[in-house]
Formats: C-alpha cells, structure tokens, sequence
C-alpha cells in the first residue's frame, strides 16, 4: 500500500507540475496580449476601448499567479517521523501504518491545492479567451473609425 500511496503522490505532484506549466502560458500570453493592445492607434474616435482586452489581460495574469503560487511540499518531515518513532517501542507495523496515514494526508492537501490551482487556471483561460475576442473586436471597431 505504501508503494501505491507513493505512485499516486507522484501522479498527483505531476498534475500540480502540469497545471504551473499551463499557468506559466497564460502569463506570457497574456502579456503579449497586453502589449499589442497597447500598439492602437490613439487619433481613432474608439482608441479607449483598448482598455478593455487590456483589463481581461491583466486579470488573466493575476488568475495565472493564483495558479503559480508556491505552496508547501506537502511531503512528511522527517525530523517529525524521527522524533516521534525514534525511542518507539511500536514494532515496523505500526511504523508502516503512520507512514502509509501520513501519505494519504500529504496526497489529500496536494489535491486541494491543485484542484484549487485548477480552478484559478480555468478563470485564467476564460479571461484570455474573452481578451483576445475582445481585442479582435476592437481591432476591427478601430480599423473602421
């Protein structure tokens, strides 16, 4: 069991590594974003409406830092385990059960925090989808001007 507990820490510690990756994109996009909605030309009757794709872009990368925010290892301290097995009379059974209860724990506070990693990721594709339509619109708003 101990041996499955370690194989799905990893599989989740993976899906955390993929979600950072995923939110590292967001903020480069997402500044490309803003600095081409700053390239408008400013003598068209619409140019203030650059604000707005500039404003989704800008709450795309905050939504990505939420995502990218370091958070604890979630991995069991090894002082602790040693202080409190060392001078133990327990035998290796019971050793095995707390380290087997610690990883599940560890697991459990991984998943929540990706799981809310995930969430703040799909806020961040929201926001930049409705940036990039937005700045579309307004290419073409201020094209037409």
């Amino acid at each position: 069991m101990n041996t499955e507990a370690d194989i799905q820490r990893e599989v989740a510690a993976e899906r955390a590594r993929s979600v950072q990756t995923k939110a590292s994109f967001l903020v480069v996009i997402a500044g490309l974003l803003a600095g081409a909605s700053f390239d408008t030309p400013h003598g068209s009757g619409c140019w203030w409406l650059s604000a707005i794709p500039l404003a989704l872009a800008l709450g795309t990368v905050v939504a990505a830092v939420v995502a990218l925010w370091p958070a604890p290892a979630g991995a069991a301290d090894p002082a602790a385990i040693r202080s409190i097995w060392i001078d133990n009379t327990q035998g290796s059974y019971e050793l095995e059960i707390y380290l087997l209860k610690v990883k599940t724990v560890a697991y459990s506070e991984m998943q929540a925090r990706t799981n809310k990693r995930v969430t703040a990721l799909k806020i961040g594709f929201i926001l930049l989808s409705a940036a990039i339509s937005t700045a579309l619109v307004v290419f073409i708003l201020q094209r037409w001007a």
